[in-house]
C-alpha cells in the first residue's frame, strides 16, 4: 500500500513482483495460488497484489466468490524469495519491476495491525463497519466496547447479539 500511496501503479505498469522474507517468516502464508478471497486471506500474493492495485481489502475481497480473471493474471506476477541477510530486525520486502526493468522497493519491518503499527481508532470503527455491513451499528457496538467498565459482559453481549 505505501508503494501503491506513492507510484499508483496501474496493472500495465508492472512487469513483475518480489515479495522476500526471512526463512520461515512467511509460514501462516500458505496459500500461493488463490482462487477464492477466503484463500487469499492467506495468501500474500494476493494482499500484495491488491495493494498495488488499489483495491481496499474489504469483506467482499475475502469472499468465497471465485476471483476474477484480471486478479488471477495479476497474481502469476507475484513471486516469494527467501532474504539471506544476518539482522537483529528482521523485515519483508516489496519490489515492483517494471516493463523497462527499473525497480522500485519497499522494506516493512512492522505491518500495519502489528502490535509496534496498530490501528488507529477510524482504521478500527471501518473494519468493524466493514465487518458488520451497518455503520449504526458498528457504531453503537464501539460505543458499548468503550463503556465496558460499567457494565457485564453478559449484558454487553446480551444487547450486542440482540
Amino acid at each position: 500500500m505505501a508503494l501503491r500511496e506513492r507510484y499508483c501503479y496501474k496493472d500495465s505498469d508492472i512487469r513483475e513482483v518480489r515479495v522476500g522474507f526471512f526463512p520461515g517468516k512467511d509460514a501462516a502464508l500458505l496459500v500461493r495460488e488463490p482462487h477464492t478471497g477466503e484463500e487469499g486471506r492467506f495468501s500474500i500474493e494476493y494482499i500484495v497484489w491488491l495493494g498495488l492495485m488499489g483495491i481496499p481489502y474489504s469483506r467482499h475481497c475475502f469472499s468465497s466468490e471465485p476471483l476474477s480473471d484480471e486478479i488471477m493474471a495479476g497474481l502469476k506476477r507475484v513471486r516469494r524469495f527467501v532474504i539471506r541477510e544476518e539482522t537483529d530486525m528482521p523485515y519483508t520486502q516489496v519490489v515492483v519491476v517494471y516493463p523497462d526493468g527499473k525497480e522500485e522497493e519497499k522494506k516493512i519491518w512492522f505491518p500495519k495491525g502489528s502490535p509496534q503499527n496498530p490501528f488507529g481508532p477510524e482504521e478500527i470503527q471501518e473494519k468493524l463497519q466493514d465487518a458488520i455491513g451497518d455503520r449504526a451499528r458498528a457504531e453503537d457496538i464501539r460505543n458499548r466496547i468503550a463503556d465496558l467498565e460499567r457494565t457485564s459482559m453478559k449484558s454487553f453481549l446480551n444487547e450486542i447479539i440482540c
